[in-house]
């Protein structure tokens, strides 16, 4: 049997006893039912491993295969990175920046304040009436209100930073 969990671990588990056969880290939250199949007379798993907005588990785009025989060392990071800042390799300066900003809006914010900042079907409020300062849209961020859980725990003060930067700048 087995299952996967927010901070990215993998679990096989004894189906009669439930007692843990191997455990192994993919990096991102495992949130995707695996897969078992036969290739070649071998069994294999593959699980997906993208993490869970909601669930404010570590984002990834990861597909992980295992053989059912032998036995793997634990590998580093497939990024070499957390997965808080993965989404900001692409920028020689990691500080506070609208092109940042943007990306990690897309990745954490957009499913519910939409694309455009104007709403969306996951219920966010429309950012492009709001008269917050950009400190104020940190703070919501930061602590969240109302619906909108907090993600403190989930972003760097630079990520949030970066966020309520292209909020103001582009949404505003």
């Amino acid at each position: 049997m087995f299952t996967g969990k927010n901070d990215g671990h993998f679990i096989a588990l004894d189906a009669d006893s439930g007692d843990v056969l191997w455990e192994f880290q993919t990096g991102a939250g495992v949130n995707a039912p695996p897969v078992v199949f036969e290739f070649e007379g071998r069994q294999h798993v593959a699980v997906y491993a993208a993490g869970a907005l909601f669930a404010q588990s570590p984002p990834g785009d990861f597909v992980w295969l295992f053989s059912l025989e032998g036995e793997m060392d634990e590998v580093p990071d497939p990024r070499g990175l957390s997965a808080a800042e993965a989404l900001f390799v692409k920028n020689e300066d990691v500080e506070a920046d609208v092109v940042a900003g943007g990306e990690a809006y897309q990745r954490y914010c957009g499913q519910c304040h939409g694309k455009d900042g104007r709403g969306s079907h996951g219920g966010g409020a429309d950012l492009t009436v709001s008269a917050l300062s950009g400190d104020q849209v940190e703070a919501v961020i930061h602590d969240g209100l109302k619906q909108m859980p907090p993600f403190k725990s989930v972003l760097s003060d630079t990520q949030i930073s970066s966020i309520a930067l292209f909020v103001k700048s582009h949404l505003q």
